[in-house]
């Protein structure tokens, strides 16, 4: 799910300038960043786009503190993150104090820089589109966190907070797959109050090594156990196409784990192959390469413009590093895709849960969301694309005439002439 939503949020930031700050602050190269920015490669992906949050959150705190003499105004609270940065630096165990000190006192922080972000989102739209990709951005940390730290109720709300982006940005197997997915586990302690109670406790997750912040979700326990050793020495890796090797395997893998297991128990050998990501993205030198990401990023947007300086005029949206201004249609659309996204999901479970109106299984009408890539789409890749699809419909109406005329399997003309999976077959007429 994790994938996907960054998968979402590379549609939003295709075109905005985003792959060009990645590529020349030196964090990605040129032949990588696009992995990043679709979510095709999910460490890639995950790693370039916090990096990226992370500078755009300090520009926006930055501006905060410039604003009204806010950084006098809040000294108290600022000095007590010092204080918890220098203890998470030194004695990490002695910073839990520190932090609920912190807890008890921020809330006028806080609620000052919320009235800060509404007012300069009214007048500043390149303000808003940042900010907007920031709020989203968090949206998959928590969904992270709820797996790590085996957190039941912040994993139902970082779902239902998730859905109005599929709906915004056409997941629409993700949007129809876990809307039903919400809708059962909301009814859970009725249904299956021990499963709840379980899950309450955080065994939703996998948890293989003791400590804390370690658990992961089923599907990441799998590919870092069975689909990790498949491709190992011992494993499938030149014999994937004999199934009755496949079968083997999988079915005498846990048998050949518990040997290996057991040898290295009896020999005091440890092992760090399945040492999870979480680990080391909180050694100390992953978080010295990460602040020197991060300043680099933040190097190459001062360069250009930084999005979240408040200006006296109002500011159309626009890319940060080429300037160019959206149309009218594009800023309508990428500015208001929480609300889109909301009203799409809030029909889609009116009709199909509440209502009942539309079957669970009928189509789902995309939203074709307007972004900034979309403003170098020219008529002629329109026109190539509808030539090509009227192309694969003549080929397959070909084939069905010819299969008519020889009294034929009509499938096998079908599979002769249009050997490629086609687009006409998916489509009404």
């Amino acid at each position: 799910m994790a994938k996907v939503a960054l998968g979402c949020l590379g549609k939003l930031l295709a075109g905005s300038g985003a792959e060009t700050i990645l590529v020349e602050s030196g964090v990605f190269g040129a032949n990588v960043v696009q992995s990043v920015i679709t979510g095709k490669n999910y460490i890639r992906s995950l790693k370039g786009m916090q990096l990226l949050k992370e500078a755009m959150l300090r520009l926006e705190w930055a501006e905060f503190f410039k604003h009204e003499n806010c950084l006098r105004n809040h000294k108290e609270e600022l000095d007590i993150l010092v204080q918890l940065k220098r203890k998470v630096a030194n004695v990490a165990a002695d910073s839990v104090n520190v932090f609920r000190e912190f807890n008890e006192v921020s809330a006028p922080l806080f609620s000052e820089f919320d009235r800060f972000r509404r007012t300069a989102r009214s007048t500043n739209e390149t303000f808003k589109y940042w900010d907007t990709f920031i709020e989203l951005m968090l949206q998959v940390d928590n969904l992270i966190r709820s797996d790590r730290e085996g957190d039941w109720n912040l994993h139902l709300q970082t779902v239902q907070s998730l859905l109005p982006i599929f709906a915004a940005f056409d997941s629409t197997n993700y949007l129809r797959w876990c809307s039903l997915y919400l809708e059962d586990m909301r009814k859970l302690p009725s249904t299956a109050p021990e499963i709840h109670q379980a899950f309450q406790e955080g065994k939703f997750v996998v948890k293989r090594t003791p400590g804390h912040f370690n658990s992961v979700g089923a599907d990441m326990a799998l590919e870092q156990t069975i689909n990790r050793s498949q491709k190992s020495s011992s494993g499938i890796i030149g014999s994937t196409r004999k199934k009755t090797f496949v079968a083997m395997w999988e079915l005498i893998y846990h048998e050949m784990l518990a040997i290996s297991n057991l040898h290295r128990e009896l020999s005091g050998i440890k092992t760090g192959a399945y040492r999870l990501a979480a680990e080391h993205a909180l050694s100390k030198s992953d978080i010295a390469t990460g602040e020197q990401q991060v300043q680099a990023i933040l190097t190459v947007i001062e360069q250009n413009e930084n999005p979240f300086q408040l200006v006296p005029v109002d500011v159309k949206l626009h890319n940060i590093l080429t300037q160019e201004t959206m149309t009218e249609e594009i800023r309508s659309q990428i500015l208001n895709v929480t609300e889109i996204g909301k009203t799409a999901y809030h029909q889609l479970r009116a009709e199909r849960f509440v209502e009942k109106s539309v079957r669970f299984s009928s189509p789902i009408h995309r939203t074709n969301l307007k972004t900034f890539s979309s403003l170098h789409k020219t008529t002629k890749e329109i026109e190539e694309k509808s030539s090509k699809k009227r192309k694969e419909r003549n080929e397959m109406t070909r084939a069905i005439d010819v299969a008519r005329a020889e009294e034929g399997p009509w499938k096998n003309y079908c599979s002769m002439m249009c050997p490629q999976p086609r687009t006409c077959l998916t489509r009404k007429d």
